[in-house]
């Protein structure tokens, strides 16, 4: 939650700077711990660090990146996070723990000097007023091309910057109660209220796709769908392969399909994918039919490229488009916030729901959960594929936006 007021006073750019630097530390406290408190502190602070990246990292690409190419390049957020797992879990399959983190300290350097040669985004820089640097940012990130977004945005801001300056002559109790009702009014604007719905859903349809699962919980959940015959190891390493390969092929994917139509695509695939998975389970374990490990690896597999196409890119490329310019700060951190809250749901409740359900328990009421998200998304998600962040925003609104795309294929 404090991530808000840290976007909002210090910018996109310090932001991502301090959770650089967080994680950056923090691998080095792991790196040289000559005590358990050391590492506990380490990831004490690399925690602090995913709070604020979660919420500032979409942002920030969403704000740097022209509508063309927004979808690809927040897709590159989860091919990062698939990458990551993949090599981890390589590294710990042959290397020593602090080797590890020496290999992760390095690339969180590189990772801070990126970030200080960074600029801030074109939307900070005007919401403090910073036109000229607006501009400047704005025309170096995206060429001379997308000059009426630049203008809607320079324009809202400076009217959201006169409004602001109205409370300057406010005694400080005037100023406490104006933004609380501001905060108020904030919370039932359409822009503000629907995006957080879809977001949490959108999340809630990522997390309980039973990847967090496969990925915390890799022995149980992979052995239980493909039995004891296979080097599970192998299995898990290729798994997170197919994930990153996929990664990369929703990467063309959102680029070239409409946003509404993958969600439905994906998200129906992996509902079906998680209750079949769960009756060929419990047929095995009820002694109906006997497993078949390329069965079970054959479900694995599909199951897995239906979340790393969708479900697993798609709220984050979705997050990173649909909050208003006015609150983004504020509406990115509360969605942060519910997808870490989602996210820690699962984790704490897997070991609990596989001893009194087993695993295919588990599946079954996963699925149930994704199939109530995806009916709220369904309701509520308009189309944002090409569509500039205040395009969006007006149709939120429920205003007519400029040049709106009313046609029905989904190709373009």
């Amino acid at each position: 939650m404090a991530v808000a007021g840290t976007m909002a006073k210090c910018g996109r750019r310090r932001t991502n700077i301090l959770s650089s630097i967080l994680s950056f530390v923090g691998w080095i406290l792991i790196l040289f711990a000559d005590d358990v408190i050391w590492i506990f502190i380490g990831r004490f602070l690399q925690g602090i660090s995913l709070g604020l990246i979660l919420t500032s990292g979409p942002v920030i690409v969403g704000e740097y990146t022209s509508p063309k190419y927004r979808g690809t390049l927040l897709t590159v957020i989860s091919v990062a996070i698939s990458a990551k797992t993949l090599t981890m879990h390589m590294m710990a399959s042959y290397l020593k723990w602090r080797l590890i983190a020496f290999i992760c300290t390095i690339i969180n350097f590189v990772a801070v000097l990126i970030c200080l040669y960074s600029p801030e985004t074109p939307s900070a820089l005007a919401h403090k007023g910073k036109y000229d640097d607006c501009k400047k940012v704005y025309r170096w990130l995206r060429g001379n091309d997308e000059e009426q977004e630049l203008k809607d945005l320079i324009k809202a801001s400076t009217e959201l910057n006169q409004s602001k300056h109205n409370l300057v002559n406010q005694t400080i109790t005037e100023r406490v109660r104006c933004k609380l009702d501001n905060l108020k009014m904030t919370f039932k604007k359409k822009e503000v209220y629907k995006p957080l719905i879809i977001s949490l859903h959108l999340y809630m349809i990522s997390y309980w796709s039973g990847m967090p699962a496969i990925s915390v919980f890799p022995i149980i959940t992979v052995t239980k769908i493909v039995g004891t015959e296979m080097n599970i190891p192998i299995v898990i390493m290729s798994v997170d392969l197919i994930r990153l390969l996929s990664n990369f092929l929703a990467m063309y994917i959102v680029k070239k399909f409409k946003r509404r139509l993958l969600i439905y695509c994906t998200a129906g695939v992996n509902i079906a994918l998680l209750f079949l998975i769960a009756g060929y389970v419990y047929l095995i374990e009820n002694n109906v039919i006997i497993g078949k490990p390329i069965i079970g690896l054959i479900l694995l597999y599909v199951h897995i490229l239906s979340i790393a196409i969708g479900s697993l890119p798609l709220p984050l490329v979705i997050s990173g488009e649909i909050f208003p310019l006015e609150s983004r700060s504020m509406t990115s951190s509360v969605s942060a916030v519910l997808s870490s809250l989602n996210l820690f749901i699962v984790l704490k409740t897997f070991s609990l729901l596989y001893n009194n359900t087993n695993i295919y328990g588990v599946y079954s009421l996963y699925g149930v959960i994704c199939i109530y998200s995806l009916v709220i998304v369904a309701l509520l998600l308009p189309e944002t594929k090409d569509k500039s962040l205040f395009d969006i925003e007006n149709e939120f609104k429920s205003k007519v936006t400029r040049n709106r795309d009313e046609s029905t294929d989904v190709f373009i």
